[in-house]
């Protein structure tokens, strides 16, 4: 979280933000299909999500993942207690922390994953209690197929 904020910062003051933010980007979609792809294949996103908590956990990161389905969409809310952007700045000694680290992962996941969207409820960067974010598809057969196996496993 640090270097990936430090690397942006540094890109920012030689290039701009937007020319930073696509330098930073660079293999990082890559990066986030590898991270997260089998665990998005299991079921619903809610649950497919939660099997990376331990992982996050051990990295000093809070979070929950909440499934707020519906019928015509797979959808689940994360909800942080640890704000990774906030983490980073104050380990850097920043008094000023930007949403740098969450728009660079959200936007990473995106183009990692075509069809999955993303957006953000709440942030601690902008003074809120939590950090939250939506992440929707929509259904597919495969994806209801995979929960009904899944179910029938159990």
């Amino acid at each position: 979280m640090c270097d990936q904020m430090s690397h942006y910062l540094v890109l920012e003051a030689e290039h701009g933000p937007q020319r930073a933010k696509e330098i930073a980007l660079r293999g990082m979609p890559e990066r986030q299909a590898a991270r997260m792809g089998s665990l998005l294949e299991r079921g619903s996103l809610a649950d497919g999500m939660s099997l990376a908590i331990p992982g996050l956990d051990a990295i000093g990161i809070s979070t929950e993942f909440f499934d707020a389905s519906s019928d015509e969409e797979d959808v689940a809310v994360e909800v942080m207690l640890t704000c990774s952007c906030l983490l980073a700045a104050r380990t850097l000694g920043l008094s000023d922390a930007r949403p740098v680290v969450c728009d660079l992962d959200l936007t990473a996941t995106e183009r990692a994953f075509p069809g999955l969207h993303t957006r953000v409820l709440a942030r601690q960067t902008d003074g809120k209690k939590v950090c939250a974010f939506r992440f929707s598809r929509t259904r597919s057969e495969r994806t209801d197929e995979t929960a009904l196996q899944q179910k029938d496993d159990r």
